[in-house]
């Protein structure tokens, strides 16, 4: 057995969350593009139309040794789920992304989110 790398952290749905104070580390392309951190709204299996991630507040985190770092994304490819929306990015620590061993570099990519904001990321 060969062990599949994914995300680091994935929201597929969720309210009023709170990640804080962690330590995202060694991610890259393998069973998924290589983002550390994945949010969006899926209704996975087409049974839970209201499917929802929003209210969510991700702050004081380290991200580091990612191919990339955030991807975010309303609902991709799904008419029946709530949009991503109101996600608050605030005082997180972006290192490596897209250096040395974990090629890449795109630090964020977002669609289709209402609500969105980014402040004192470095």
């Amino acid at each position: 057995g060969v062990w599949s790398i994914k995300n680091s952290f994935e929201l597929k749905l969720g309210q009023r969350i709170l990640v804080e104070a962690n330590v995202f580390e060694n991610n890259w392309p393998d069973a998924q593009d290589g983002f550390a951190i994945l949010m969006k709204s899926v209704n996975q299996g087409g049974g839970a139309p209201w499917s929802e991630t929003s209210d969510v507040t991700f702050r004081y985190n380290i991200l580091r040794n990612s191919a990339h770092g955030v991807n975010l994304a309303g609902a991709p490819g799904s008419k029946t789920a709530v949009p991503a929306h109101h996600l608050y990015f605030a005082h997180n620590v972006f290192e490596r992304i897209g250096d040395g061993s974990y090629k890449g570099g795109r630090m964020w990519q977002v669609s289709d989110i209402e609500r969105l904001t980014l402040e004192r990321n470095t």
